[in-house]
């Protein structure tokens, strides 16, 4: 019984798939050429044709025809091609570029479908449209428990069926194939399908988008160009190769300022780390001139009297009593015996560091003897009008009120006025 199956599941399978081919040449009662060659209308290759036959141009779908002179489009819309070729209910429907369809009932193309039949009583078999034939099925031991295939496969190049009574074997070559030889391929870059044609006219479409993938280059010194057909070429950016003479930033945190890539930190702390007691020096001055501060944190350059205690003397209406600022007073006798003009009073000017003492009293330079601006007093904040500088021996120093400089001592005069 099995075995007679497997012969009626191939009959079965013969009768499906005959059907009636149609060709467009009987249609048209022309000549259909294929083909990547006529690619744009008027051209007049390949050249031959007779009037009216067809060209399809088997990369992009487009049928063109010979006027006798050239091949031309069959349609006016010269951008128009068919881009879709299938069976919708019972009918088959070509769709072209623009949306367009175009459909013919399949009852008009014909088929030679046809369906087996019994009347379920032993051995019968029919076929619409066909006779009826009676099989043998004749079981002489009407044993239904020895008819069971156990096995049956494709075992190298044959077809094995195994029941109880052994093996049969049938050579695949016995059996036939519809081998055929593919005559043309297209691949569409923007779909990504792969058509394929055989050489009965049929063709077979494989999906091949899911294969896609995309490269992406990253950040790096890196880039990575496709030439469009599954090809890639990386290139580097940095011509020499070489890690260790990459750029490198400067960072800071905190008084700690980073170089990347290892090139170590340094710290550019001030020793004190307190921003209120830097100076920053007003523009300006001149040669010789020294730093003042009002004592109320603002500085300025002034010329330098040579760190004398600069006071004013005073005298009162007598004539007699001659006074100082911050210090005392005497009275004296200003009769001039001697009437010597050249011990009279003298009178100190400075230029630049140069400081003179009239009518002959000579001059003395105030310069800076090294003039190396980089080993000045970083002056402290604060201090009040008038006061000065002091150092106590060891690098430190403040704000003191001024004591002139000199040992502040009272005058006097003896009782015959001359000393």
């Amino acid at each position: 019984m099995k075995k007679i199956i497997v012969v009626l599941v191939f009959l079965m399978t013969g009768f499906a798939f005959s059907q009636t081919t149609v060709t467009l040449e009987d249609q048209c009662n022309c000549e259909v050429l294929s083909g990547p060659d006529v690619t744009a209308a008027g051209m007049i290759t390949p050249a031959g044709a007779d009037t009216g036959d067809i060209y399809v141009n088997t990369n992009t779908g487009t049928i063109y025809y010979w006027d006798g002179d050239s091949w031309e489009l069959t349609a006016v819309d010269t951008n128009t091609t068919n881009s879709q070729f299938e069976v919708v209910g019972s009918d088959l429907l070509l769709t072209d570029s623009d949306g367009n369809t175009l459909s013919v009932p399949l009852v008009d193309i014909g088929t030679d479908s046809q369906t087996l039949t019994t009347d379920n009583t032993p051995g019968n078999l029919g076929i619409t449209g066909g006779n009826t034939i009676a099989l043998n099925v004749d079981d002489a031991d009407s044993d239904p428990s020895n008819e069971i295939n156990t096995r049956f496969e494709v075992v190298g190049a044959n077809l094995e069926i195994e029941d109880a009574n052994g093996t049969l074997i049938v050579p695949l070559t016995d059996i036939g194939s519809d081998n055929q030889t593919i005559t043309d391929f297209s691949y569409d870059d923007g779909t990504r399908i792969l058509t394929l044609t055989l050489e009965d006219g049929n063709t077979s479409t494989v999906d091949l988008s899911e294969l896609s993938e995309t490269v992406i280059a990253g950040t790096g010194a890196v880039t990575v160009n496709d030439d469009g057909n599954g090809n890639y070429t990386v290139n580097s950016t940095d011509p020499d190769e070489d890690a260790t003479n990459e750029i490198q930033t400067l960072s800071q945190t905190g008084t700690d300022v980073t170089l990347s890539n290892g090139g170590g930190a340094i710290s550019v702390a001030d020793n004190d780390n307190d921003s209120t007691n830097e100076i920053e020096l007003p523009a300006g001055g001149t040669n010789g001139q020294v730093l003042s501060t009002d004592g109320s944190g603002t500085y300025s350059w002034i010329d330098d009297d040579g760190g004398a205690d600069t006071q004013d003397l005073s005298i009162d209406a007598a004539g007699t009593t001659i006074s100082l600022v911050d210090g005392g007073s005497v009275t004296v006798d200003v009769d001039d015996a001697d009437a010597d003009a050249t011990n009279e009073i003298q009178t100190l000017s400075q230029t630049g560091t140069n400081v003179t003492l009239s009518n002959g009293g000579g001059a003395i330079s105030v310069a800076d003897n090294d003039n190396d601006p980089t080993n000045e007093i970083e002056l402290p904040t604060g201090g009040t009008n008038g006061q000065v500088l002091s150092t106590d021996g060891s690098g430190t120093y403040s704000w003191i009120d001024d004591d002139g400089g000199a040992d502040t001592q009272d005058l006097s005069i003896d009782a015959a006025g001359t000393t």
